[in-house]
């Protein structure tokens, strides 16, 4: 089969080299030539291709679309499935063109196939990885979610469609963003607006790692009411944009039902609670002063450990209490402007006084004016105080230290016990969560004061946080804004 002398060129210098296989075809349909990559490709020698079309391996009706359209537009593009000598279906991707002369006449038809066997294996195992993950998601209980860089959401199981009141998860994602978010009320813990910059898909768009939430919300249309914990995570590129975020939505419903039952009754039993401990604490107090006049000091004595004793039960009925109130949204605070710094000074000078096992030293001192509840602050301080000293038993020192930082006031507190390990540090400001020992011992209390802490320090737009690890001692810290001086 020889070349036209026009072929000369493009033969040197693309043709033999051509790791694609490329096969011409005269302007009747009939093969040309073929490289060594077609030749290989198909299993056809030159002598075998002698007057034969490429329909032996395209089928004649492909074939004759692939000539209409190239007659047509003198291109085509496209993905075939050809059959090889001995019977193999090869995928390819076919890119053809016509050769014209300068009368407009086609002289031939140039042919590059490109064998898209192990892509097509790739694509097939990358669509069964798909389904398989699919099922997996479909299968999961939680909602799961994906938004790509602009927020639009992508992709939702239908666990999370039909928590959001759709059908399928499909459905979900068919809807716009504004339109599902117009069928929800967010509220955060205490019932007040749950601004949507703080979703944590948001968050994690911008930077933050792992953020989460817990958001109550209410559907618009049906008054029904659930909670759900929101974590997400984004992915970024090697440039650091964000290319998405995955977001894992976790049904709390239930067990928030079950604190609220739990709160409802410690509420209650905290109130009746008060009244009978208040008329002990009375008639302890007037027992004692009966027995001093009668010179029965012993007696006196064990009447005095009573009423601490009853002093220490009211301050746990008291912590139950805000407990409730902080549940219920309805903790009070009365702000006024006071010296942070000599709150502090009181409270250690008053804690020295009944402290017989450690010794608090303020190791730095800012003098600063907070607004802010001043009773719910001192409690903050006392909590600290009394902990660094609860969980360092074989230490004789708690340090306090006061700094000032950009437009906040740092006071932190710290101990040299048990500390915390890695796996509580997340969790020691929730309700109820008691830290033990390396050793397993366990600690007096009910596990409620640092949350109550935490609370009381958010509310003042504060933050708080600690600094901590097994046997090394910890260091709570917290903020508060400051007001500075005219």
């Amino acid at each position: 089969m020889a070349l036209p002398v026009f072929y000369d060129k493009l033969y040197k210098r693309i043709f033999l080299a051509s790791k694609d296989a490329i096969g011409i075809i005269s302007s009747e349909g009939f093969y040309l030539e073929q490289n060594a990559a077609h030749r290989k490709l198909i299993g056809y020698t030159d002598n075998e291709l002698h007057q034969k079309t490429p329909a032996i391996h395209f089928g004649k009706r492909a074939f004759n679309k692939i000539v209409k359209e190239l007659q047509k537009n003198n291109q085509y593009r496209g993905i075939h499935e050809i059959r090889a000598k001995d019977g193999t279906k090869i995928p390819i991707d076919l890119s053809a063109f016509a050769v014209k002369d300068e009368r407009g006449k086609i002289l031939c038809y140039v042919g590059i196939k490109r064998d898209i066997s192990n892509q097509k294996k790739t694509e097939e195992a990358l669509q069964k990885s798909r389904d398989e993950l699919e099922v997996i998601l479909q299968g999961i209980a939680d909602g799961i979610t994906v938004q790509n860089e602009t927020g639009k959401l992508v992709y939702a199981n239908n666990a999370a469609g039909i928590a959001a009141g759709f059908p399928t998860g499909e459905d979900m994602v068919k809807t716009p963003p504004d339109k599902i978010m117009e069928k929800f009320e967010l509220m955060d813990e205490s019932g007040n607006p749950f601004p949507l910059e703080r979703l944590p898909g948001r968050k994690a768009m911008l930077g933050e790692t792992n953020p989460e939430a817990l958001i109550r919300y209410r559907n618009k249309q049906t008054n029904e009411e659930k909670w759900v914990i929101i974590k997400a995570r984004a992915m970024f590129d090697d440039f650091g944009k964000p290319l998405m975020s995955i977001n894992i939505l976790h049904d709390v419903t239930e067990r928030k039902k079950v604190e609220k039952r739990k709160d409802e009754f410690i509420s209650i039993a905290s109130h009746e609670l008060k009244t009978p401990i208040t008329s002990i604490k009375a008639y302890v107090q007037i027992l004692q002063k009966q027995l001093e006049k009668q010179g029965n000091s012993e007696s006196s004595r064990f009447l005095l450990k009573i009423d601490r004793q009853i002093e220490k039960l009211t301050d746990l009925i008291a912590d139950l209490l805000d407990v409730s109130k902080i549940q219920a949204g309805k903790l009070t605070f009365q702000k006024t402007r006071f010296s942070l710094d000599g709150l502090l000074k009181e409270v250690v000078e008053d804690m020295q006084r009944i402290s017989e096992s450690h010794k608090i030293v303020i190791k730095s001192l800012k003098a600063c004016t907070v607004a802010g509840d001043k009773e719910r602050i001192e409690q903050v301080l006392i909590n600290l105080l009394t902990n660094a000293m609860k969980y360092s038993p074989k230490s004789n020192e708690v340090h306090v230290n006061v700094a000032k930082v950009d437009s906040m006031v740092k006071v932190s507190v710290t101990d040299f016990g048990i500390g915390i390990g890695k796996e509580d540090l997340r969790r020691v400001f929730e309700r109820f969560f008691r830290i033990s020992g390396s050793n397993g011992e366990t600690f007096p209390g009910l596990g409620v004061g640092l949350y109550i802490c935490a609370e009381i320090i958010k509310r003042h737009q504060g933050r708080i946080w600690v600094e901590s690890a097994r046997t090394k001692g910890s260091t709570f810290h917290f903020t508060l804004p400051r007001i500075h001086s005219v």
